[in-house]
């Protein structure tokens, strides 16, 4: 915990950007020639996803509220319902906000902690998600 907040990444970050960056380099060899806009057009498109792997697929929770990507921001006061679900094992926490367009947080980002032991943290009791993640959890 740092700054009072606890921030979460997307698991297995370095194999994902390795196997997600390596998808590109077969693309210089479908063609003839390689020309320098073609290995730049791949460096791009490898740093795009290494930046995205590693720096924007993060959730921050502190003691205000949820940052969400780096972009969306909500903060405790905000939250209208939220409700626990799972995709391909999983799992996700839908929050239904007051205003805007609902959001799912992956509850399977990893960090010092788990994401749902740093919402019983961090959420206020009465929240909606931190009831949604006790009850989920049994405790």
């Amino acid at each position: 915990m740092s700054d009072g907040k606890m921030t979460f990444y997307v698991p297995h970050r370095l194999a994902l950007s390795i196997i997600f960056s390596a998808m590109w380099v077969p693309l210089l060899f479908l063609y003839q020639e390689i020309t320098m806009v073609l290995i730049m057009m791949v460096l791009v498109n490898i740093g795009l996803i290494i930046l995205g792997i590693n720096f924007v697929s993060r959730i921050s929770i502190s003691s205000t509220g949820i940052e969400l990507y780096l972009v969306n921001k909500l903060k405790w006061s905000e939250v209208a319902d939220a409700k626990a679900y799972s995709i391909f094992g999983l799992k996700y926490l839908r929050i239904k906000r007051q205003k805007g367009w609902p959001w799912s947080l992956p509850l399977y980002f990893v960090g010092s902690s788990s994401v749902t032991n740093a919402i019983k943290t961090y959420a206020p009791v009465n929240n909606p998600i931190h009831q949604v993640v006790t009850i989920e959890n049994g405790s």
